[in-house]
C-alpha cells in the first residue's frame, strides 16, 4: 500500500498491503459509528476516522522491535482514513459480515 505525505511525497509501507488494510477493517468493526458526535481524548475531541488513525498508528507500535524509533511517515491522517475507508467500502460492499454490520448499526435485525 502506499500512502501520500503531508509533503507530497510517496513513501512505501514497511507493514505489506494486507497488514495495514486488515488494520484498517478490524478498526472500523472495534470503533463504533458515532455520527457527528465526538470523543474527548486528552482534552481534545476527536471524530471516528481520528480515533481510527490513533488505531492503526498504536498496532503499528507495536508491531516494532525494542528500541526502533518509529516512522512517523507511517502516521495516518483523519483524510488518509477516510479515503481508505471509501475504497474499501466498495470491496467489501458484498461481503456478509458487512451487511451483519449494517443490519447492528440500523438496528433493523
Amino acid at each position: 500500500m502506499i500512502w501520500k505525505t503531508h509533503s507530497s511525497t510517496v513513501c512505501s509501507l514497511s507493514l505489506n498491503p494486507l497488514d495495514d488494510t486488515v488494520l484498517t477493517v478490524i478498526a472500523l468493526l472495534d470503533v463504533p459509528t458515532m455520527g457527528r458526535r465526538k470523543f474527548s481524548l486528552h482534552g481534545k475531541p476527536h471524530g471516528r476516522n481520528e480515533l481510527i488513525a490513533l488505531y492503526i498508528w498504536f498496532a503499528y507500535l507495536e508491531t516494532l522491535p525494542p528500541g526502533e524509533q518509529p516512522d512517523e511517515t507511517k502516521r495516518r491522517t483523519r483524510k488518509q482514513v477516510s479515503s481508505h475507508i471509501q475504497v474499501l467500502k466498495g470491496f467489501m460492499r458484498d461481503h456478509p459480515a458487512c451487511e451483519y454490520q449494517a443490519c447492528l448499526a440500523t438496528g433493523f435485525c
